[in-house]
C-alpha cells in the first residue's frame, strides 16, 4: 500500500513509526550505530536488524542452559548407582579376590578387572539409552516447542536425527562416567590384602568408625553450599547456586552413615514389635552395610529431591499464576488488534472504538492500554500506561511493599511517577524510591518508582504510568489493549 494513503486512511499524516537504513557493506554497523544515535532526538531508538532474534536467541539459550542442567543432575544419579552396584559386586567378591590375590594376581590387575565390568556398565547402559532416549525426546520435543513458540519465537521443532557424533558423544560419556564412577571401590578392592579379603565385615568395621568424620566433612560442606547459594551470578548463570546443589548432594551422602546407623538403631526395637523378626534383621542388615547403603540413598535421595523440587516448582508456580490472574485479569472481555507482531511489537486499535464500547448499557468500564517498545540500558522493556480509575476500581494489585492498592496508585495520578514488574526490578536492580530515565517523545523523562508489583505476563519488564502521564509525552491516544 502506498505510504501516503497508509497515513491518510491511519489518521497519522505526517508521521511515520519506522526508518529503515541501509549502510555500505565494507563499513562497521556498530560503527553506524554510533554515529547515527549521535544525530538522533533523545526519544528516538536505533537498532540493529536481527536485535530481536539475539534477544530471543539468548532467551533460548537460558532455556536449554536450564535443562542441560537437570540432564547433568541426572547423570550424577547414574553416577552414584553405578557407584553402589561396583561397591556391592566387590563386597559379594571379597573372598574371591582374597583367593586370586593369593594365587598371585597383582593389584593392578584386580583394579582393571572391576573397572572393564564398569565399561561394560557404561557400554551397555549407552546403548540402551540412546534409542530409548530418542523415543523421550521425541515427546519431549513436542511438550517444550509449544512452551517455546508461546513465550519466545514461533517456530517449528526440527526433525530429531542422531548424528555420528551423537552416538560417538553418548558412549564416550557413558563409559566415562562409568570409570570414574567405580574407581574408588575398584581401588579399594585392589588395595586389599588377601587375608583382610577373606575377613568379612572389615569393611563395614571401617565405615563405622569413620562416621564421625564424615559428619564433620558433611557440616563442611553444607555450610559451604548455604554460602555458595548467596552469591550472585556469573555472567547471567547462577554457576554458584549450581555447585551448592553438588556440595549439598555431597553433605547428603556422608551424612547418610551417621544418620543410617541412628535409624536403624533407634528403630530396630520398634520394627520387631510391630512387624516381626523379619523387619529386625532387616533393620540390622542396614546398619550392617553402612558403605554400601549409604551411597544407594544418596543417590535415592538426590533422584527423589530433584523430581520434588520441580514439581514443588511446578506446582507453586502454577497456584501463584492462578491467583496472580484472578487479581490482574478481572475483565469480561480482552481485545488487541489481529495480525502479527512481527511488524509491530504493539499496535493499536482505533480510540473511537473504545469510547463506542462505553456508550453500550452493558458496559461498565473500559481500560484503554497503551504499550510501547523501549529501550532502557540498552535491554528492551515494556513502557505501558494505563487508566488509574479503572485499575482503582475493577483491579486487586498486590505490591512488593505490601501498601494498599489505592495508596500507590494515588500516587501515579498525573505525576512523573511509575510502578515497575518485579521481573523489571530483578533484572536492573530497580528498587522502591530509586528514580529511572526513560526516553519519551523527543526528550528523557527521570520517573519516580513508587513501588513494584508482581506480574507474570513479560520477563522482558513492565513501567507502568498513568495514561494522562503517558499522553503528555506521547500524545497518542489511539489504545493497544482494551479490557472491558
Amino acid at each position: 500500500m502506498d505510504i501516503a494513503a497508509a497515513q491518510r486512511e491511519l489518521g497519522k499524516l505526517g508521521r511515520v513509526d519506522r526508518v529503515l537504513l541501509k549502510v555500505p557493506a565494507e563499513s562497521s554497523l556498530e560503527e553506524w550505530q554510533s554515529r547515527i544515535g549521535k544525530t538522533l532526538p533523545a526519544g528516538i531508538q536505533i537498532k540493529l536488524e536481527g536485535s530481536g532474534t539475539a534477544e530471543n536467541r539468548r532467551m533460548l539459550g537460558a532455556f536449554r542452559w536450564n535443562l542441560r542442567i537437570l540432564s547433568y543432575i541426572a547423570l550424577v544419579v547414574g553416577t552414584f548407582l553405578i557407584y553402589n552396584t561396583i561397591s556391592v559386586s566387590v563386597v559379594r567378591r571379597r573372598p574371591e579376590i582374597g583367593i586370586v590375590r593369593a594365587l598371585g594376581a597383582s593389584r593392578r590387575a584386580v583394579l582393571l578387572a572391576f573397572l572393564g565390568e564398569a565399561v561394560c556398565f557404561g557400554v551397555l547402559g549407552a546403548l540402551l539409552a540412546l534409542p530409548l532416549g530418542r523415543a523421550m525426546a521425541s515427546g519431549a520435543v513436542r511438550l517444550l516447542s509449544a512452551t517455546v513458540e508461546s513465550l519466545y519465537v514461533s517456530s517449528r521443532p526440527g526433525a530429531l536425527s542422531l548424528s555420528v557424533w551423537s552416538v560417538a558423544l553418548a558412549l564416550g560419556s557413558g563409559i566415562v562416567l562409568a570409570v570414574v564412577s567405580a574407581l574408588s571401590p575398584a581401588r579399594e578392592a585392589s588395595l586389599v590384602s588377601p587375608v583382610e579379603a577373606m575377613a568379612r565385615g572389615r569393611r563395614e568395621y571401617v565405615a563405622r568408625v569413620q562416621k564421625g568424620r564424615d559428619l564433620l566433612i558433611a557440616l563442611a560442606l553444607g555450610i559451604t553450599g548455604a554460602l555458595a547459594s548467596r552469591l550472585p551470578a556469573v555472567a547471567g548463570k547462577p554457576l554458584f547456586g549450581y555447585l551448592s546443589a553438588i556440595l549439598l548432594i555431597g553433605a547428603s551422602v556422608f551424612a547418610t552413615p551417621a544418620l543410617v546407623d541412628l535409624v536403624s538403631r533407634t528403630s530396630s526395637k520398634l520394627l520387631a514389635r510391630v512387624f516381626g523378626v523379619e523387619a529386625l534383621l532387616a533393620a540390622r542388615s542396614l546398619a550392617g552395610s553402612l558403605r554400601r547403603t549409604s551411597v544407594l540413598v544418596g543417590a535415592l535421595a538426590t533422584a527423589v529431591a530433584m523430581m520434588t523440587s520441580v514439581a514443588i516448582m511446578v506446582g507453586s508456580f502454577r497456584q501463584t499464576v492462578l491467583v496472580w490472574m484472578n487479581d490482574q485479569l478481572p475483565a469480561d472481555l480482552y481485545l488487541r488488534p489481529a495480525g502479527d507482531d512481527a511488524a509491530d511489537r504493539h499496535p493499536t486499535i482505533a480510540p473511537e472504538f473504545a469510547n463506542e464500547l462505553l456508550r453500550l448499557p452493558e458496559v461498565a468500564a473500559v481500560d484503554r492500554y497503551r504499550a510501547y517498545e523501549i529501550s532502557y540500558r540498552n535491554s528492551p522493556v515494556t513502557l505501558a500506561g494505563a487508566d488509574l480509575r479503572v485499575m482503582r476500581d475493577f483491579h486487586d494489585s498486590d505490591f512488593l511493599s505490601g501498601t494498599a492498592p489505592s495508596i500507590v496508585l494515588a500516587q501515579l495520578q498525573g505525576a512523573d511517577t511509575a510502578i515497575v514488574s518485579e521481573p523489571f526490578s530483578n533484572k536492573y536492580q530497580v528498587r522502591r524510591g530509586q528514580e529511572i530515565s526513560l526516553p519519551m517523545g523527543a526528550r528523557i523523562v527521570a520517573l519516580h518508582v513508587v513501588d513494584v508489583y508482581y506480574d507474570y505476563a513479560s520477563e522482558r519488564g513492565v513501567i507502568l504510568i498513568s495514561r494522562a502521564t503517558l499522553l503528555r509525552y506521547l500524545p497518542d491516544p489511539a489504545p493497544s489493549n482494551l479490557a472491558v
